[in-house]
Formats: structure tokens, sequence, C-alpha cells
């Protein structure tokens, strides 16, 4: 089986809640391979990487900054094209999301996080290593650059058009996480072009600077942005889009697991 061709087509279902007479759906986006939505993007990129490098490739090393997801998609999907891949972790990732990118025979390489206190992500950290691999690569590594590459972002906009073929055209608001705004942003691409009232309600934790929000370490990891962090071409695309934004989408969320277990 090519898990490549089951990636995106995802189910919409209705979950069961009342909200004063209002439908709630969920985009079961963990029904795709590595059960992340970062499979959407990661195929998307790879795809652009080959028109541009063609049968060499091969020859390169691919990278990542990321905490985890978006490595594991490119990891399987290189493993299934036969490309080389390199994870740039940091302390925060998980041993369980390490494993996952290796079982798809990708390297990781942690970057220093010794200034860095436990609450603390390293995304500034992790991109300013992987620039500099390219740098000193000699034009054999390659940077995928999930928080500025277009190819993510419009990669989503389909995972916008399944949505709104799915509820027949029926949204007045899409509610998601956000952190390189490629996901959220790609896909309120899609729907505020169908229906121009349609709200799109973004979440970071607290303490990411997104949206203007005080400044703090969070534990967070894969969402949100910490303050030194320069804002990426992908989240400028989705904050030109978004029409309302909240930060509380997480606790809302706990709510509806306590909720119903």
């Amino acid at each position: 089986m090519n898990f490549i061709n089951k990636i995106g087509n995802t189910p919409l279902v209705l979950f069961p809640l009342n909200l004063n007479g209002n439908r709630f759906y969920l985009k079961l986006e963990n029904q795709n391979p590595t059960l992340s939505l970062k499979d959407r993007g990661a195929l998307s990129i790879i795809q652009e990487l080959e028109k541009k490098y063609g049968d060499e490739l091969v020859k390169k090393e691919i990278i990542e900054s990321s905490s985890g997801n978006m490595a594991i998609s490119l990891a399987m999907i290189c493993w299934i094209k036969g490309y080389n891949f390199t994870a740039i972790m940091d302390h925060h990732s998980s041993i369980i999301k390490k494993l996952e990118i290796e079982s798809y025979a990708g390297k990781i390489d942690i970057v220093d996080s010794s200034k860095l206190k436990e609450n603390q992500v390293g995304t500034v950290e992790r991109q300013n290593y992987a620039r500099m691999l390219v740098e000193e690569g000699n034009g054999k590594v390659v940077f995928c650059d999930q928080l500025n590459n277009k190819a993510n972002f419009l990669a989503n906009t389909v995972l916008g058009k399944e949505i709104w073929e799915q509820a027949d055209g029926k949204l007045d608001y899409l509610f998601g996480p956000i952190g390189s705004g490629a996901s959220l942003g790609g896909a309120a691409k899609f729907l505020s072009g169908k229906k121009e009232k349609i709200k799109i309600i973004a979440s970071e934790p607290v303490g990411s600077v997104i949206f203007g929000r005080k400044a703090e370490p969070y534990y967070q990891s894969g969402s949100g942005m910490p303050s030194k962090e320069t804002i990426g071409n992908n989240l400028k695309r989705a904050k030109n889009i978004f029409e309302k934004m909240i930060v509380w989408l997480f606790q809302i969320l706990m709510h509806l697991q306590q909720q119903f277990s």
C-alpha cells in the first residue's frame, strides 16, 4: 500500500454537542497516514522540490526544523520516495516522535538548547541551525522551511475545499490552532473565497506572540510563536485572511474532552 495515496479526504463528523441549535463538526485529520494534517503540506513541499531538482534530489539531504509532526510526515514521504531526510529538533521533542521519524529511516539532529529553560521552545534555535546547515552544505542540503514555504500553505487550500464540500457549504466559523499559519491559513483562503462572512478563529498558546499577547515561556510545542522568532511568510498570508482571533480555544477543547471523555 502506498501511504501517499491515503493523504487527504479525511472525514468530517458531526460532534454531539448542543450549541443553541448550531452544529459543531470535527475534521478528522488524524485519519491521514501519520495521524496528522502535516501530511498534506509535507507532500506538497516534496513535490515542489522534485520539480526544482528532478533526479538530483536523491543526492541531497532534505532537512526540516520541526517539533515532531511535520518531521514525521516528511520522513514518511522521503522514505517512500527514496530521499534522505534529517529532522532538526530540540529538547521539547518527545521520544515517541523521534522513534516515529527513525522508523521511516529519518535522521535526527538535536540543537543546543542549553540556554533555554525547560518551558521554552527552541523554534528560533532550530530555524537558525537549519539555515546554517544549508549555508555550509555546498548545495547538498535542502531546507523545507515550513514557516515560509508557499507550497505548504497552498496544499491546505485543498483542506478548505474538502471542509466546504463535506459541510455542503453550511459554514459560519472555522476553528483551529495556529503555528506556521499554513494549515489554518490555507483552509481559510479557500473558505473565505466561497463565503465572504465566514469567520476564522485561530488559537495560540498563552505566552505566544502571534496576536500581540504578552510573551511568556510555554510548553505547547508545534503551535504559537515565541517572542524572538521572526514571523514567517505563511503566517503573514494567514493573518491577512483572518477576521477574528482568540487565544482560548485550547481551554474550550479541554472542556469538551472532560465533558465527553
